[in-house]
């Protein structure tokens, strides 16, 4: 995908999602940053009629880009937060190119 790069204007920040221990023996789960990154969103046109199941998988989804890294991958233990709101990575296509962009389906966590 090529793109110009004043369009990766925004920041977001991958996390690893770990069981720690706490003083009590009790397991909880904590976000640990992984990677915080710059990218743009990735705008797509429907020109063709769309079935309701569909429909239904692309509500609370967005789209973005950011450079390629292999960091990037669809792993439930890895999330993205965006302003404050966290979505899980539901799909990646890498670009392996020089200068590639991957495209990231990200979907809002509890949605």
């Amino acid at each position: 995908m090529k793109a110009d790069l004043s369009e990766m204007r925004y920041v977001g920040v991958l996390n690893e999602l770990k069981q720690t221990q706490n003083e009590y023996g009790g397991i909880i789960n904590k976000l640990t940053p992984l990677l915080t990154f710059r990218f743009g969103y990735y705008h797509m046109s429907f020109t063709v009629n769309v079935e309701a199941r569909v429909i239904d998988q692309l509500v609370n989804t967005i789209t973005i880009f950011t450079r390629h890294n292999s960091l990037f991958i669809s792993d439930p233990s890895l999330s993205i937060t965006i302003d404050n709101v966290s979505y899980s990575i539901q799909s990646v296509v890498p670009d392996f190119d020089v200068n590639g962009l991957d495209t990231i389906t990200l979907k809002k966590v509890g949605a």
